[in-house]
């Protein structure tokens, strides 16, 4: 979730997609559905920094608090 090349930030489709996706991904984990085939922390990445664009002191919470990165691991689960 960087700016895009021409340097401008997000536009009103570019933010519906982002959020398209998770919702997308908070319905397969409440239907119980497989989700270790996703980019689960580039999907944390972008959505703690979504956070932070609505409330920074939440964003630095979540990096103090959550314990997201110990538990996923880095690569792919096979």
């Amino acid at each position: 979730m960087v700016a895009k090349p021409n340097g401008k930030g997000w536009g009103m489709k570019e933010a519906g997609e982002f959020l398209t996706r998770v919702r997308m991904l908070r319905n397969r984990i409440a239907h119980h559905e497989p989700i270790v085939h996703l980019n689960l922390p580039k999907i944390y990445q972008e959505i703690v920094t979504t956070t932070g664009w609505l409330d920074p002191h939440a964003e630095a919470w979540i990096w103090q608090h959550c314990g997201f990165s110990d538990l996923c691991p880095a690569g792919p689960i096979v």
